[in-house]
């Protein structure tokens, strides 16, 4: 591990309320500490990453190896087919997953950088930083209609949440009020919304219970956690103008979904690490000297 990141949490309750953010030299896991703890929070999407299965990535992967194998021969079609171009044609097929998803993710971590931006300062980004690249206009648009539509009262924007209870960490993109709740938000730019998005929406909501009914100064005995907050997750259409809304409308089922994700981790995700990740994750925090064996 090599990289700390400072993250601010809200609500601050008490002054200078961070995380430091502690991610792999070699990207992958992430985990986050309490400045003076040694204690791991685990990442939320490094948890659902590790343990739940993504049924619609192999046959999206499959098309992408196929289109990749298409387009490297439809030239040669009636041609003589030589072994260099089948060659290409498969290191191709091969590398167009990674290359398409790499691109995906740039297009997402920039919209999700422009959005930020723009509930922190209320500023729309400059007009030339939107038009350099047509999926980042068109996901602004589709942001700027869900705004236009739900009319969001913005209260904060990329900030950190963690349940010291469980031991996991996050980082939210958006926290409002919508209709007079807590709306906690997950902005997503992929083709679909997925069961995890709910499971992931529902984990940082319920981080934040705590510090929203201190900061609200709610009676303990009076706030009812999924009354107050709700968890959204909103697709923003980089293809198309669109949005999609989806609120966790059983988010006791979809934490215990997490929470489940979160034990499988513990036993598997943990146990799987290499030695030199071991060794740098014990660099920040504390480990179990044995941890779990299933052999």
């Amino acid at each position: 591990m090599n990289k700390l990141t400072k993250i601010s949490t809200y609500p601050v309750l008490k002054d200078d309320d961070h995380l430091l953010q502690i991610t792999g030299s070699r990207g992958g896991i992430r985990v986050y500490k309490r400045p003076g703890s040694k204690q791991p929070l685990w990442s939320v999407t490094t948890i659902l990453h590790s343990s739940v299965a993504k049924p619609a990535l192999a046959p999206w992967a499959n098309k992408q190896g196929r289109l990749a194998v298409e387009e490297t021969l439809a030239p040669h079609v009636d041609k003589v087919l030589t072994r260099e171009v089948l060659d290409r044609a498969l290191e191709y097929a091969q590398k167009r997953p990674r290359e398409t998803s790499t691109v995906a993710a740039d297009v997402g971590s920039v919209i999700h950088d422009l959005v930020s931006a723009y509930i922190i300062t209320g500023k729309a980004p400059h007009p030339e930083m939107l038009q350099a690249n047509p999926l980042v206009l068109t996901a602004w648009q589709s942001f700027r209609e869900f705004e236009r539509d739900y009319e969001p009262m913005w209260i904060a924007s990329e900030f950190a949440c963690f349940s010291q209870h469980w031991g996991y960490a996050g980082s939210v993109d958006a926290l409002a009020k919508i209709d007079g709740k807590y709306a906690v938000i997950d902005f997503k730019t992929g083709a679909g919304l997925y069961p995890e998005y709910a499971i992931q929406a529902a984990a940082y909501s319920n981080a934040l219970s705590t510090p929203l009914m201190i900061h609200e100064r709610a009676d303990p005995m009076e706030w009812e956690p999924w009354e107050e907050i709700v968890p959204y997750v909103i697709r923003l259409g980089k293809e198309s103008q669109e949005y999609e809304v989806r609120t966790v409308t059983h988010p006791d089922t979809a934490l215990e979904g997490f929470l489940s994700a979160l034990r499988m981790w513990q036993t598997l995700g943990i146990s799987s690490l290499s030695k030199t990740a071991q060794k740098e994750i014990r660099e920040h925090l504390e480990l179990p000297e044995q941890l779990p064996v299933l052999w």
